[in-house]
């Protein structure tokens, strides 16, 4: 579970970069809190992608309810959201160096309905930044969630995502890990 907020890195491609050096790879997000309970973890709104195999660009995502008054969105380059409306893949931008396609999935039936999703290639490598949503209209609320495929050929990754792991994600206060004990029912110590 994600507790820490604010913006974090959860990819940077080298994990570690040389003084005056771009790395070739960084995605961030923007970890808010769940609502007003603050043993509830925390969800990613936003995800900003950057670094020199996007040659110089800069992609940012945003969360949002389909049916919201500021749905899911892409911005490439600080332009205007685009938004995703279609449940055919579509390109969004193709150069030889990565591509972005958008669709509407509903890659887990029974368990979230269609919501937007974002794919971004680089070589071998795959950001997928895909959105859930609870409820509708007013009363919804929308989270990311960020996964990379075709790690295995890089020989080193920081953030979240890479080698540092966790570590960084925060931890849950202490007052909550006492209630999820109690309520898992284990025996509660002081």
């Amino acid at each position: 579970d994600l507790w820490k907020t604010g913006w974090s890195t959860f990819v940077q491609i080298p994990k570690d970069v040389q003084p005056n050096s771009s790395p070739k790879l960084v995605v961030t997000g923007n970890v808010l809190p769940y609502g007003g309970d603050k043993c509830a973890p925390a969800f990613i709104q936003n995800v900003k992608m950057t670094g020199s195999m996007m040659d110089g660009h800069e992609v940012l995502v945003r969360a949002g309810p389909l049916d919201g008054a500021t749905p899911f969105g892409i911005s490439f380059d600080g332009s205007e959201f685009k938004l995703i409306n279609t449940s055919s893949s579509f390109d969004i931008f193709d150069a030889p160096s990565f591509s972005l396609t958008g669709m509407i999935s509903d890659d887990e039936p029974g368990v979230w309905g269609p919501d937007a999703k974002l794919n971004m290639k680089f070589g071998a490598l795959m950001v997928t930044v895909k959105q859930h949503t609870e409820g509708r209209l007013a009363d919804s609320r929308s989270m990311l969630d960020l996964s990379m495929d075709g790690l295995d050929g890089v020989d080193s990754v920081g953030g979240w995502l890479g080698v540092d792991g966790s570590l960084t994600a925060g931890e849950a206060p202490s007052e909550c890990v006492e209630a999820a004990f109690i309520a898992d029912g284990a025996p509660h110590t002081a």
